[in-house]
Protein backbone atom coordinates (compact mmCIF):
# COMPACT_ATOMS: atom_id res chain seq x y z
CA UNK A 1 0.00 0.00 0.00
CA UNK A 2 3.30 2.17 -0.30
CA UNK A 3 2.47 3.47 -3.95
CA UNK A 4 -1.48 4.67 -2.23
CA UNK A 5 0.48 7.01 -0.16
CA UNK A 6 2.79 8.16 -2.49
CA UNK A 7 -0.49 8.78 -5.21
CA UNK A 8 -1.98 10.77 -2.08
CA UNK A 9 0.71 12.72 -1.64
CA UNK A 10 1.66 13.67 -4.74
CA UNK A 11 -2.01 14.78 -5.34
CA UNK A 12 -1.99 16.60 -2.55
CA UNK A 13 1.34 18.78 -3.66
CA UNK A 14 -0.41 19.02 -6.88
CA UNK A 15 -3.86 20.38 -5.48
CA UNK A 16 -1.26 22.65 -3.52
CA UNK A 17 0.29 23.89 -6.33
CA UNK A 18 -2.82 24.80 -8.20
CA UNK A 19 -3.83 26.41 -5.23
CA UNK A 20 -0.81 28.80 -5.78
CA UNK A 21 -1.26 29.24 -9.37
CA UNK A 22 -4.99 30.01 -8.47
CA UNK A 23 -3.74 33.10 -6.76
CA UNK A 24 -1.09 34.05 -8.21
CA UNK A 25 -3.69 34.51 -11.25
CA UNK A 26 -5.87 36.42 -9.38
CA UNK A 27 -3.25 38.55 -8.21
CA UNK A 28 -2.41 39.41 -11.90
CA UNK A 29 -5.63 39.75 -13.17
CA UNK A 30 -5.82 43.25 -14.76
CA UNK A 31 -9.45 43.35 -13.36
CA UNK A 32 -8.13 43.08 -9.96
CA UNK A 33 -5.11 45.42 -10.35
CA UNK A 34 -7.98 48.07 -11.57
CA UNK A 35 -9.84 47.50 -8.40
CA UNK A 36 -6.92 48.41 -6.31
CA UNK A 37 -7.45 52.20 -8.68
CA UNK A 38 -4.93 51.25 -11.40
CA UNK A 39 -5.24 52.16 -15.25
CA UNK A 40 -3.79 51.48 -18.46
CA UNK A 41 -3.48 53.58 -21.34
CA UNK A 42 -2.76 52.58 -24.89
CA UNK A 43 -2.11 53.87 -28.49
CA UNK A 44 -3.48 52.16 -31.07
CA UNK A 45 -3.36 49.11 -29.02
CA UNK A 46 -0.49 48.97 -27.46
CA UNK A 47 0.74 50.27 -23.79
CA UNK A 48 1.99 53.71 -24.06
CA UNK A 49 5.08 53.29 -22.01
CA UNK A 50 7.50 53.69 -24.64
CA UNK A 51 5.45 55.07 -27.06
CA UNK A 52 6.79 58.42 -27.88
CA UNK A 53 3.35 60.44 -28.14
CA UNK A 54 2.50 63.56 -30.04
CA UNK A 55 0.38 66.40 -30.59
CA UNK A 56 -3.50 64.82 -31.74
CA UNK A 57 -2.63 61.20 -30.57
CA UNK A 58 -6.24 59.62 -29.71
CA UNK A 59 -4.83 57.72 -26.30
CA UNK A 60 -7.76 55.24 -24.41
CA UNK A 61 -7.47 54.81 -20.68
CA UNK A 62 -9.11 51.88 -19.19
CA UNK A 63 -9.89 51.79 -15.35
CA UNK A 64 -12.25 49.70 -13.63
CA UNK A 65 -15.24 50.50 -14.50
CA UNK A 66 -14.24 53.03 -17.78
CA UNK A 67 -12.97 53.18 -21.21
CA UNK A 68 -12.01 56.43 -21.50
CA UNK A 69 -10.58 58.24 -25.43
CA UNK A 70 -8.59 60.99 -24.87
CA UNK A 71 -6.67 63.45 -27.57
CA UNK A 72 -3.20 64.27 -26.65
CA UNK A 73 -3.27 68.56 -26.06
CA UNK A 74 0.68 68.24 -25.73
CA UNK A 75 3.38 67.03 -24.50
CA UNK A 76 6.60 67.20 -22.33
CA UNK A 77 10.04 65.60 -22.07
CA UNK A 78 10.94 64.37 -18.14
CA UNK A 79 14.96 64.93 -17.54
CA UNK A 80 16.59 61.33 -17.01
Amino acid sequence: HHWKSAVSNNLQNSHRKLGLYEKTLQLINPASIFKKGYSYTSLNGKGIMWQNLREGDEIVTINATQEISSIVKSTKSKDK
